[in-house]
Formats: C-alpha cells, structure tokens, sequence
C-alpha cells in the first residue's frame, strides 16, 4: 500500500451516508441490462444481472431504508 493510495481508502472506509446513492445507479443499471439480456434472448446476462439486481435492492434497504 502507497501513501498516495490512502485518502481514496479511507474515503470507501468512511461509510458516508450518500454511499446507499450508489446503490439506486447500480439497480438502475442492472435493470437495464436485464431487459437487454431479455431482448437479445441472453440467459446468462439476465441470470447474472438478476443476481445483481437482488444485491443492489438489499443494498438500498440497508443504506436507504433500514
């Protein structure tokens, strides 16, 4: 680990509350794919950004809602 590297790490260790904002992107990303996955008849896409999507939703409860 370099002395350069250490603000960007404590800035992620910080657990700042705009952090569960971050959680909404990914959902709305993952839930973009998954209907390109559908669209181009993808499995695997849709499984793996299904997988996805149920992270990103637990995410937004424990940051946004809990």
């Amino acid at each position: 680990m370099s002395r350069k590297n250490l603000p960007q790490q404590n800035g992620i260790a910080l657990n700042l509350p705009i952090s569960g904002w971050g959680f909404v992107l990914f959902l709305i990303s993952s839930v973009s794919w998954t209907v390109a996955g559908l669209r181009m008849r993808e499995t695997s896409l849709v499984v793996l950004q299904g997988a996805f999507t149920v992270i990103n939703v637990l995410g937004i409860y424990r940051w946004l809602v809990a």
